[in-house]
């Protein structure tokens, strides 16, 4: 399984249920070393965030009744083509966040290794039968994907931070969608770049890059449709 990843593949682009799709606007991305822009992101809006969810919502009714060792061989899969093209997403992590390249190199190859772990976690994933004070009565939990995630992430690990929220979530049954900071998109677009390649391309992850976040935010967050929300970041 040998997938290589370039810019080219996603600049100007968000992603949605395997798709990689252009957007009517685009915004600069800065490489903060030099405050120049070094290449172009795709601008998201209401529109787009209508059509992930859509599809994460279609999605979710298949994905949810998908065997735990399934979805954990598509995971694996996604740690494998991220670990083929680790020095290639780590060298445009440096380029858009400024972390030095062992460093930038090390977040992406930790990242492989929390998908691989989610993958596994997924395998144990189980019920819990309690005591109960009498006899005639049996207690017992069973555990169930909750539905749709939207998850947002910040842009001091732009690599890791949405492995840590969509990639549990994706092994637990779940659909997510992700709003990766404006400042560090591309590299975000490289993980859905790896998960299309691993098989995750129905509508588990759909990755939506935005210069101003409040369209695709504000129509997510009113969605009685999105069951759980994964935020790290400021209020502002």
């Amino acid at each position: 399984m040998m997938s290589f990843f370039h810019i080219k593949d996603i600049e100007t682009k968000a992603y949605s249920a395997g798709t990689f799709t252009s957007t009517d606007g685009s915004f600069d991305v800065k490489n903060p070393f030099t405050n120049k822009a070094f290449a172009k992101c795709a601008d998201c809006g209401e529109t787009e965030a209508q059509i992930a969810l859509k599809k994460a919502v279609e999605c979710y009714h298949k994905w949810k009744l998908v065997s735990a060792k399934d979805r954990a061989v598509k995971l694996e899969a996604w740690a494998t083509i991220v670990r083929e093209n680790s020095e290639d997403i780590a060298r445009l992590l440096t380029t858009e966040q400024g972390k030095v390249y062992n460093e930038a190199l090390g977040e992406v190859m930790q990242g492989a290794v929390m998908i691989d772990w989610f993958a596994q976690e997924a395998r144990r994933i189980h019920g819990e039968t309690l005591s109960y004070k009498g006899d005639d009565k049996r207690d017992f939990t069973l555990k169930h994907p909750v539905g749709v995630v939207f998850a947002i992430t910040p842009w001091n690990f732009p690599f890791i931070g949405p492995i840590v929220k969509c990639a549990c979530a994706i092994a637990a049954g779940c659909t997510t969608i992700l709003k990766p900071s404006e400042e560090t998109p591309l590299v975000s677009m490289a993980l859905a770049y790896c998960a299309d390649k691993a098989g995750l391309n129905e509508g588990q992850f759909s990755v939506l890059p935005c210069h101003d976040p409040a369209p695709v935010s504000d129509f997510l967050l009113a969605s009685n449709e999105v069951r759980m929300l994964s935020f790290t970041g400021s209020t502002q």
